[in-house]
Order: structure tokens, then sequence, then C-alpha cells
């Protein structure tokens, strides 16, 4: 201690009479201090690492037992009543009428888009129909040589003039014949208009009788009748429009036949033509007038579905909520250019609140209707809907989950929450020393290799320590556990990245 202290003063001595050397000497003590100082830091760093290592939290496997029969994933919050507008045509945002929050009705308007190429299409077709409905109008106030004012009216025009030359080939020259080849008396005079279109033959027969003449007559055939034969005046032939006079000196032996129409005329010929060139000329004139009406009719019906296609591509443009609730997502702006398929809008009523997740194929048999789900950790759950195919885009099966809990207000429509589906029949372990039962245990806590599974302990070291397990089927996120370890081992919750042997800290 005393040569410490001698030569302390010595240098203390020293550096009085030399100031600008004791200056950089004590600079190059301090430099060499820091240096030591480093390397002995970055040797207790290293050495903390190696005792330390990567850090690793540790699951007991009693604790896990809970999520035995259980498949965890991740859903998205969403309402029951929500829909997606999205833009089924490219133009820029012409106007936004609300905004994020916002309550709405269905069919209220939330964004227009310009559309003035869109609103000249439909004035340009609405002008359209109104020409050529005008020439459908035209049309049919020409038909029938502008004697007519309709197609209808063509119609019971064309057939007035058939019947009128129908009824004047029944009508026409009509005689009495003698039933009776010898017949030799004056025959009786015809008169009138046949209004029937009933053709065939009056058979007329005379009797004595207390009459005036002496006779009447009995009528056979077409109709069946009787009356007084008259020589001063004419008296009804039946009850179709025609009558009969008989001369002053007939006789009343005779029988007489009255045929309609009578074919014996000399006009029968020109008559019948008449009636055949009538029936003609209206079966062509319909049959034009019918076309060019059809024609144009159809005409008018292309340009009603031109507006009708004008007008559906002009709604286009005005983008309406399909159902009533709040906005919870508006990400337009105004002047922004869209393109179709590009979300607008969303609108959800926040009443009812649904999940919409997916699960592997191979767990869609350990799942039901109605099976319990624990959303978020916390929310309650029952499974709604479980889809009969694989999604294309996911690979899995979509399902709904209906959440039940009453306090779902921290629930944020959008949002990704994790969610539990419980299998439809779980594995449990009933006692620590039954290794004829199974358990699950998470996937990322067992390392699966082509030749073996192990999981991790860490032993007194802390060392990882890995023990070979036999496991199972994998349900979702879940390994079946047949052997290798039991209830109240502790193991670390992830392997990944972790190899046996490796020292690690746990948390």
């Amino acid at each position: 201690m005393k040569k410490i202290i001698y030569h302390l003063r010595k240098i203390l001595n020293w550096s009085k009479n030399n100031h600008k050397s004791a200056i950089i000497l004590g600079l190059l003590i301090m430099i060499g201090l820091g240096a030591i100082y480093y390397i002995f830091a970055s040797k207790s760093t290293d050495l903390d690492s190696d005792i330390g290592g990567q850090k690793v939290s540790l699951i007991t496997v009693g604790d896990v037992i809970g999520l035995a029969g259980k498949i965890e994933t991740t859903g998205e919050v969403q309402s029951v009543n929500q829909a997606e507008i999205k833009a089924e045509y490219s133009a820029p945002v012409a106007s936004i009428n609300v905004g994020i929050g916002d309550v709405v009705s269905a069919g209220q308007v939330l964004v227009t888009l310009r559309n003035a190429d869109l609103a000249a299409s439909v004035a340009g077709a609405r002008a359209n129909l109104q020409r050529e409905l005008s020439r459908l109008d035209d049309l049919r106030q020409s038909v029938g040589g502008g004697a007519t004012s309709s197609y209808e009216e063509l119609v019971k025009q064309q057939n007035i003039t058939v019947a009128n030359a129908y009824r004047s080939l029944l009508s026409d020259d009509l005689q009495a014949v003698p039933k009776s080849a010898y017949g030799s008396g004056e025959a009786p005079t015809i008169s009138g208009s046949y209004n029937s279109n009933i053709e065939g033959d009056y058979v007329i027969d005379m009797y004595a009788s207390g009459a005036n003449s002496g006779y009447s007559f009995r009528v056979s055939g077409l109709e069946s009748g009787s009356g007084t034969v008259k020589t001063e005046s004419s008296v009804p032939l039946g009850t179709r429009g025609l009558y009969i006079e008989w001369p002053e000196d007939f006789s009343g032996n005779e029988a007489w036949i009255v045929s309609i129409p009578n074919k014996r005329s000399a006009t029968y010929a020109t008559r019948l033509n008449t009636y055949e060139s009538a029936k003609s000329s209206r079966s062509l004139t319909l049959s034009q007038s019918n076309s060019n009406l059809k024609a144009q009719e159809a005409v008018v019906a292309q340009a009603k579905a031109a507006v009708a296609q004008a007008e559906a591509g002009a709604s286009k443009t005005i983008l309406r909520s399909p159902v009533s609730g709040s906005v919870v997502t508006l990400p337009v702006k105004l002047g922004e250019y869209v393109s179709p398929g590009q979300l607008i809008a969303l609108v959800a009523n926040k009443g009812n609140i649904q999940i919409k997740s997916y699960i592997a194929s191979n767990d869609v048999e350990n799942v039901k209707i109605g099976g319990k789900v624990l959303v978020a950790e916390k929310y309650e759950g029952v499974i709604s809907r479980v889809a009969s195919g694989i999604d294309p885009v996911t690979q899995k099966v979509e399902i709904l989950i209906e959440v039940t809990d009453e306090n779902i207000s921290k629930l944020v429509i959008g949002e990704f929450v994790k969610v539990q589906v419980e299998v439809a029949d779980p594995v449990e372990i009933t006692s620590e020393n039954n290794t004829n039962q199974s358990l699950f245990l998470p996937l990322r806590a067992v390392k699966l290799d082509p030749n073996q599974a192990v999981v991790f302990t860490v032993d007194a070291g802390s060392k990882i320590v890995a023990k070979v397990v036999t496991v199972g089927e994998i349900k979702g996120d879940q390994v079946e556990i047949l052997s290798g370890i039991k209830s109240g081992d502790k193991i670390i919750a992830s392997v990944r990245g972790l190899n046996s042997g490796d020292l690690v800290s746990v948390e």
C-alpha cells in the first residue's frame, strides 16, 4: 500500500511539471479502459445469449385439454343484412351523397357517376321510340285505303263485304219450281232478301181451306210453317226475309220448291264469282295489312327494348343502397374514376351480426348446424350454415356463424376475429394416468418429421429435450396424440425454429 501511494505521488508531481504530457497520458488511459470495457461487455452479452438463448413459452398438457375437439380458425364479422355496392360502369364520381356512419334507407342514392353519354343514349332511344310509334299509328290509320281507322275496323269492313256478297248469292233471282216434273201451272213469285247463311230448299204444299182464295199452304225443308194463299199480295215464306205471292189462275194441286241459292239462275255463276272474289280479297288485304302491322309492331318492340336497355345502362351510374342500415365503408372520392367491380360502399345493419369463416374440407364431418362456437374468445355463437362445396378461392368450406351473445357491441363489421368451433364428437381426458385415452394438441406444439413426431420440453439446464410421441388424425389445427405424453407435462407452445439441444429462456 505504501508503494502504491509513493508511485501515485511521483505521478502527481510529474504531471504538475509536465502538464501537456499528462493530458495526453490521461486520454490514452481512458481509451484503453473503454476498449477493455467493450471487450468484456461483448463477452458478457455472448455469455448471456448462450445461457438464455431464444425465449419460449410453455403450456401444460392439462391446460390445453379444453382445446381438444375444437377447430381454430378466423372469420370476418358481417351483418346478416348487409350489401356491397360495386360499380357496374366506368366513369368518374359525380357526387357522394352520404358519409361514413350515415343511416340510409333501402333505395337511397349513395353515389352518382357522370353519365352524359348514357343520358344522350336514353334521349336518342326515346326519340326513336316515338318515331316508330307514330309510324305504327299512321299505318293503323291508313289500312283499308283510309276508309278505316284501325286494323280491327278493316277486318270488320272486309267481313261485311264478304257477307253482303254471300247474301246476294243466296238471294239473287230466287224462283219457285214445280215439285213434280209434270207440273205446268204458273209459278208463284218469290221476293225479299234471304237473311240467313243456311242453304237448302223450301218445300211448299197447297191444300183447300176456308181462306178467301180457297187454299192455304204448308212449308217444310229449311223451315216449317203454314200460310194463306193470296193472289193480291205477298205473304211471308218462313221467317228469313222471303215472301211468296200466287198468280190469279194458280192451280191448287201444285207443289213448289224454292232452292237457296238458285243454281238454275242465269246470274248464279256471276254471283258466285263475286262472292269468291270478296273472300280472296279479304284474305289478301288482311294478310298484307296484318303483316305490315306486325312488322311495325316488332319495330316498336325493338325500340322499347332499346329504351329499356339505355335506361338500365344509365341506372348503373346511380348507385343506391339495396338495404337499410349504416354506411360502413365508402372508399371513393369525388372525381375519382371508378371501374366495373370496384367497391363503392358497404351498407350494413348492425342489429344482427354473423361471422363468415372457412374450415378444411376434412373437418366438415366434425361440425354440424347448431354447433357451439366461441368468437374472439368471449362471444358465444352457433353454426347457422355449412356450405355444400369447396370455395374456389380459399379451397375451403365456408361456414356462417350466428352470434348469439347479447354483448357484441365491440365487434366491428369487417374485422377478422379468432373463431373456435366445437367438433361434433370432441375427445376428452378423464384421468391423468389413463394412457388409453387420446388428446389433441395444437399443431404448432408438435414437430412432425417424416420418421417421427416430437414435442419439446426444457430441462433444468435450459436445454430443449425432445419427447417422441405417437400421433393420430389431424383435425383442423389440432393433432391427436395417442401416446408419449400425459396430462400435466409441460411442453413448448411453439416448436417453430427450435431443435433438440438448443438453449432457451422460458418466459
